[in-house]
């Protein structure tokens, strides 16, 4: 009779609740399966074991070059610095080419406003929908556009500065332990000035 009744919507409501489990287990196990993974190549490149993390399998000249041209054509060093910058910032969970393209537009915006080229004044005035309107080929762009924007504003109130320490760089939004260290290798001062040395010498 009655107990009978209550077992039986006991036994329902559990198959209910494991339904309902077993749905939000497939929806984590799809959204894991979509999300896109950063290319091995923006860490380095040849043979590598352990995906998107920084000097794994990867020659740090490989990462040094592979980053620093990122930034060719810059006119001074701290602009260099802040290129290889906002590259990172763009570069988690996409290919390297989609990291390359928003940066190249970035620029492309800052030539077109008859700047010259890009710089963190010039970023730091625009607002983060137009940020992300420019950089629309990368995956994630509304977090990414105000990541540009956050890090365009603290290196201009710095007088164009890009940070040196691990600490520093953390400071960045979308800047993690990872991301620090990559730019604590490829990004430093040294670097900055010897490549846009080299990029004068006839």
């Amino acid at each position: 009779g009655k107990r009978a009744n209550d077992e039986a919507q006991i036994v329902g409501d559990l198959k209910r609740l494991a339904q309902r489990n077993d749905a939000k287990d497939e929806a984590r196990q799809s959204k894991k399966l979509k999300r896109p993974k950063t290319d091995a190549s923006l860490m380095g490149a040849g043979e590598r074991r352990c995906e998107g993390t920084v000097g794994c399998d990867a020659d740090k000249q490989v990462l040094i070059d592979r980053w620093q041209t990122m930034a060719n054509g810059a006119r001074t060093v701290e602009l260099r610095r802040f290129y290889v910058l906002v590259a990172v910032t763009l570069a988690p969970h996409n290919a390297w080419s989609s990291a390359r393209n928003a940066l190249d537009a970035l620029r492309k915006a800052a030539r077109d406003a008859d700047l010259g080229d890009l710089t963190p004044a010039f970023l730091s005035s625009l607002d983060s929908d137009t940020i992300s309107d420019i950089i629309s080929m990368v995956n994630y762009r509304n977090n990414k556009a105000k990541a540009v924007w956050e890090n365009s504003r603290a290196v201009k109130l710095n007088m164009g500065r890009v940070a040196t320490t691990e600490r520093g760089y953390l400071a960045y939004r979308g800047v993690g332990k990872e991301l620090a260290s990559l730019l604590m290798l490829v990004n430093t001062p040294k670097l900055a000035v010897e490549w846009n040395q080299s990029a004068e010498e006839p």
